[in-house]
């Protein structure tokens, strides 16, 4: 039987899945897929200041604090949420309004400057 402590569980991840920069210079070299682990304690916040970004991204067209994906203990999902972007947010390609907040799912892609994250899970076992 296993301790509580061993239990698998599952983590959500963001994972980098494109750079738009590559369908626009036509480059053949393919970008280095990263994962990032997604708190549910506090806010992730994707951004271009490593100083405020719990995700760090290196895309000139990203805020300095772009947007946060937070866990809602309600609803039991991921919510993401604009902060200072002047360039809009897309969730699958439709734009996230300003003030507004969308429920993401796995699988979802997020859409930060010119750089494609998706929302993906993965399960780990208890050591």
């Amino acid at each position: 039987m296993q301790r509580p402590d061993e239990v698998d569980s599952v983590v959500y991840l963001l994972e980098t899945v494109s750079d738009t920069r590559t369908h626009y210079t036509g480059a053949v070299s393919p970008r280095v897929r990263e994962e990032f682990r997604l708190s549910r304690d506090s806010p992730n916040v994707i951004g271009r200041n490593q100083a405020e970004a719990t995700i760090f991204v290196a895309d000139g067209m990203v805020a300095r604090r772009h947007c946060k994906i937070f866990w809602n203990s309600t609803t039991g999902r991921f919510t993401i949420a604009e902060l200072d972007a002047r360039n809009p947010v897309f969730i699958n390609e439709r734009m996230l309004g300003k003030n507004c907040c969308l429920t993401i799912e796995v699988g979802h892609k997020i859409t930060c400057g010119r750089t494609v994250f998706q929302l993906k899970t993965k399960t780990v076992s208890g050591d």
